[in-house]
């Protein structure tokens, strides 16, 4: 009995050091965390930038997978680092599972991205800052990077570090270290030697990675004035693509980011020779991370062959989680204007009832652009002000975020090209009144008003001189008005 005693008062004990083991893991980034799975407590995007309007912090968005045993195991590795915590308390904290995500803006960058993933904000609440690696110290000093914290002995480190690694490359050069240099001259924010080492890597190593970083620096330069033209970029990635270095993911990649840098007045022709592409490669083939962009492209070559049947069929067959489906076909209907089976505004509606309390307001919005398409501009209007608190437009960052999700969504145009219009004579802010360059810029083609688009164009680059979007479209613009008044007045 004696021997049965202590081996029970063992397993009692061995239990007991299991559960404090455990207890010990729960503060993890002063979270409170479930033993079984390390899930922080949730806030709603709003909450988030509600707190950081209101401190001043930048959030931080966390992409993870409540399902994945990796993420469970690399969040449990810093619950006790103190400045790790340190660092994390500079921010607010946006969680994004991307299992089961509902309503979020980051939803679509969970089937790019990949877990665990990190994104700071700057405070346009833009992406600032992203990396996907649960290296400590690289994660305290991506924030405090980001916030300007740090030390200046620090920055004389990392510069002897790179001195060190040049004096290294002189003596045996590689393409391997070319990459090393190059990755940490665009972490100082040197882009002009970053790239100059991407082409060395390039040359040193024709087959290996270099080539795709030129190509990736290169766009991030297009829209500094005089740095990258957007017709020989693209003309480098046709030649890029015709070799055997890319992957498949490479290429929807790069396909992808041709797309975007386009201007939309372009981009049917543009991107015809590269939808052929992306229609003769199968999906499988690709990285799961990147499968979603292939999607992205394969429905914007059937909208803009005005298959919208297709495309239709397509993203209904693409969209099968329950929690996300209705949300993500409600985005496509609504910004490219595809009418769905049933209606846009039966589907709108079945969208309202089947959200919860957090996402009421984004639903009834998107509701608001479904009247609005629809011709009920009265209906369109008064929903859309109800899920505004008094006096929203009397505040410039209201109204400049409004005019965006406007122009994104189709919402009351000719309304909103006046707001948008008088907009300037009551805010000076840069990052304001970009946004809102943008989106008239946009409204004003999506609409064919030529004349208020040069006008809004001049605009814009008496703010941003030689801006490549606008100068863009100012020629396009003056282009149209001149056939215009050609066709008006043909003598």
């Amino acid at each position: 009995m004696s021997c049965v005693n202590h081996r029970m008062q063992k397993h009692i004990f061995a239990s007991l050091v299991r559960i404090s083991m455990l207890w010990l893991l729960l503060p993890v980034f002063g979270f409170e965390v479930a033993v079984s799975s390390p899930l922080p407590v949730r806030i709603t995007y709003s909450q988030a930038k509600t707190q950081a309007q209101e401190t001043g912090k930048p959030i931080l968005v966390y992409l993870h997978r409540d399902s994945c045993s990796f993420c469970q195991r690399t969040v449990r590795a810093f619950s006790h680092d103190a400045t790790v915590k340190a660092a994390l308390a500079k921010t607010i904290l946006f969680v994004v599972d991307c299992g089961s995500l509902q309503g979020s803006p980051f939803d679509d960058l969970c089937n790019v991205a990949p877990t665990p993933t990190f994104k700071l904000l700057k405070p346009d609440f833009s992406v600032g800052v992203e990396w996907s690696s649960w290296d400590k110290k690289l994660f305290v000093s991506n924030v405090n990077d980001f916030l300007g914290g740090k030390s200046s002995m620090a920055k004389r480190m990392d510069q002897e570090v790179i001195a060190l690694k040049l004096a290294e490359f002189e003596r045996a050069p590689s393409a391997s270290m070319a990459l090393d240099i190059a990755e940490a001259f665009r972490k100082l924010g040197d882009m002009e030697r970053a790239l100059s080492f991407y082409k060395k890597a390039e040359s040193l190593d024709p087959d290996g990675r270099g080539w795709i970083r030129v190509l990736s620096l290169e766009s991030d330069l297009i829209y500094d004035p005089g740095s990258v033209s957007i017709t020989d970029w693209t003309r480098k990635v046709q030649a890029g693509l015709k070799t055997d270095r890319p992957t498949p993911a490479d290429r929807v990649w790069l396909i992808d980011r041709v797309f975007w840098l386009t201007p939309s007045y372009r981009r049917r022709a543009v991107m015809q020779p590269f939808w052929t592409q992306v229609n003769g490669i199968d999906p499988k083939n690709i990285e799961p991370n990147y499968r979603f962009l292939w999607m992205l492209q394969h429905v914007e070559y059937l909208i803009a062959e005005a298959r919208l049947e297709d495309a239709w069929q397509y993203l209904d067959s693409y969209y099968t989680n329950p929690n996300t489906r209705r949300a993500r076909l409600l985005y496509w209907a609504l910004s490219r204007k595809i009418e769905p089976p049933g209606g846009l505004v039966g589907l709108a509606r079945a969208h309202v009832e089947g959200v919860d309390e957090d996402g009421k307001t984004l639903a009834h919005r998107m509701l608001a652009a479904a009247y609005s398409q629809h011709g009920q501009s009265d209906e369109a209007w008064t929903l859309y002000q109800q899920t505004q608190v008094e006096g929203w437009l009397d505040r410039a960052s209201s109204l400049s975020e409004f005019i965006e999700w406007a122009a994104d969504y189709h919402f009351e145009p000719t309304r909103t090209i006046s707001l948008a219009e008088a907009f300037f004579d009551r805010e000076s802010r840069p990052k304001h009144r970009l946004t809102v360059h943008y989106a008239l810029v946009k409204l004003c083609y999506e609409n064919r008003n030529n004349q208020r688009g040069r006008i809004a164009c001049e605009r814009a680059l008496r703010d941003f001189p030689s801006h490549f979007y606008f100068r863009e479209f100012a020629g396009y613009f003056e282009r149209q008005s001149a056939e215009e008044t050609k066709t008006n007045h043909p003598h």
